[in-house]
């Protein structure tokens, strides 16, 4: 619903929306985090995964149409 919205958005802008709420990170965690500002980058494919009460699951793949525009 609303992510795969924001991920489409991303996708087109060519951008990875920042982390919500991350401050912190741990340093033991190796991880490419992106805090507080988005980051510039271009991919041709998205992946969201969600989860809901009752144990509902799903996970979409966004791709980037042929000709290169989302």
């Amino acid at each position: 619903s609303i992510e795969i919205a924001a991920c489409a958005l991303a996708m087109e802008h060519d951008v990875v929306p920042p982390t919500a709420n991350l401050h912190h990170p741990d340093p033991e965690c190796d991880l490419d985090y992106v805090p507080l500002t988005a980051r510039d980058w271009s991919t041709d494919s998205v992946l969201t995964v969600g989860s809901g009460f009752g144990g509902f699951q799903s996970a979409m793949v966004l791709t980037r149409p042929e000709g290169g525009t989302a």
